[in-house]
């Protein structure tokens, strides 16, 4: 049996480890939780536009793309219906360069060509990842998702008698600043636990599924060339049609095509539900090329599935990520 000392040794020690990699994590986590909004705030001036006149179709948007990128394959289509003054983003590789190009929807004007992997969001998410050390910082981040995950453990058994005493505890700030700190650490530890529970556990695993790839059984499977399908042959404002005739209040906010060898449009959005509160909706279209149509069947055609509410969860996953901020950040002082 192990002792409960020993316990809360393990608890400091994956604690300490995976301390500096936790702070990474929830610093460009909360990024990635608004990563629009921190992109429009550092960028005004490519993504934010003045409504004048009718907004233009995405077929002729994406038109004018066509002809400035013949070559290019778009990926995805960032929308901004539910904001009028902000730019249409297409997501697309030419030539092997990833870009971002940003829309005037109303004059159909491009207004810049970024490469995608250069923004600091991009950044961010690459160093939440694999600290930029790619595939090596994957393997590193695994680690400390397991140092977070048996930190979460140890700490739950160690002080499983006291756990919500911590609440009526509260914070002691007329004593030492070592107890200030402790209470500190444990309130926020209680109030983020499930939460990193669960980051932890899905983290090792995002991390464990890119070891398998990366290695596997030491083959490397076949790579089959398949040509893309023309996007220029998808009618998107007939699929963004169907979409909003399919779902009630249904707000599309991004259009992800059909990757090489795949059929497969995804319109992403939003809907306002019976309870007033907003879901993240995932709706698929089947587009038939060999006879130009789409399919609206009840297999291609449907609801993929629906999340939690949507700016609640927003909200509530960056403050959880502040709480394991600043957790982390207590922890490290002396």
């Amino acid at each position: 049996m192990i002792s409960d000392k020993t316990v809360y040794s393990l608890h400091r020690i994956s604690g300490l480890v995976g301390g500096l990699f936790i702070l990474i994590i929830t610093i460009t986590g909360s990024i990635l939780v608004v990563d629009r909004q921190v992109d429009n705030l550092l960028n005004p001036s490519q993504t934010h536009i003045k409504p004048v006149g009718q907004r233009q179709s995405y077929d002729r948007l994406l038109s004018a793309v066509h002809t400035q990128y013949p070559a290019a394959q778009i990926r995805s289509l960032q929308l901004s219906e539910s904001h009028t003054d902000e730019a249409v983003r297409v997501d697309l590789m030419d030539k092997g360069a990833w870009k971002w190009i940003e829309m005037n929807p109303y004059t159909g004007a491009i207004l810049s060509a970024r490469n995608a992997d250069a923004t600091l969001v991009r950044r961010a998410r690459e160093l939440h990842e694999n600290l930029l050390l790619e595939p090596v910082g994957g393997f590193i981040m695994s680690l400390a998702g397991i140092c977070l995950l048996a930190s979460v453990l140890t700490g739950t058994w160690y002080y499983r008698k006291s756990l919500l005493s911590v609440f009526k505890i509260g914070v002691r700030w007329n004593k030492s600043a070592r107890i200030v700190y402790a209470d500190i650490h444990k309130w926020l530890g209680v109030i983020a636990l499930l939460f990193m529970l669960m980051m932890s556990a899905t983290g090792i695993f995002f991390h464990w599924e890119q070891i398998e790839r990366k290695f596997g059984d030491g083959r490397k499977p076949e790579q089959m060339q398949i040509a893309p399908m023309a996007f220029e042959r998808i009618p998107v404002d007939s699929s963004i049609a169907i979409a909003k005739a399919s779902i009630a209040d249904f707000q599309p906010e991004l259009i992800d095509f059909p990757k090489p060898g795949d059929s497969t449009l995804v319109i992403r959005g939003i809907c306002r539900t019976a309870f007033g509160c907003l879901v993240s909706i995932m709706w698929q279209l089947l587009w038939m090329p060999e006879t130009a149509s789409i399919s609206v069947g009840s297999m291609p055609a449907r609801l993929a599935w629906s999340t939690s509410p949507n700016i609640f969860s927003r909200n509530f996953t960056l403050a959880v990520m502040v709480a394991g901020f600043l957790r982390s950040f207590i922890s490290c002082l002396p």
